[in-house]
């Protein structure tokens, strides 16, 4: 990730710039939930950008199923580092990136 990388705070709303940033909120996430988060496809949209459709399954500590859904995870490449993300909910019919 870039020293600068802007990413998206599914789980509070808003953004977070930083690898600090970044790090505490992974740290809070996964302190209260379990994420899997599955690659399915890869592309790259007509901007450029790497377009991964993902199978996110979220789980409390207990086991309950919080969150079980398909979303793409569109990233920003620049020299080599991610220095953007951001979260899509792919229209009902897509069945594709």
């Amino acid at each position: 990730m870039s020293p600068a990388v802007d990413w998206p705070n599914g789980m509070e709303g808003g953004r977070l710039h930083g690898h600090e940033e970044v790090r505490a909120f992974w740290k809070r996430q996964w302190a209260i939930m379990d994420r899997h988060v599955d690659p399915l496809r890869l592309a790259e949209d007509e901007s450029g950008n790497t377009v991964v459709e993902v199978h996110l399954l979220v789980r409390g500590l207990s086991g309950e199923i919080i969150a079980d859904e398909m979303v793409l995870h569109v990233f920003t490449i620049r020299d080599g580092l991610i220095a953007h993300m951001r979260i899509r909910h792919p229209h009902p019919r897509a069945g594709t990136v």
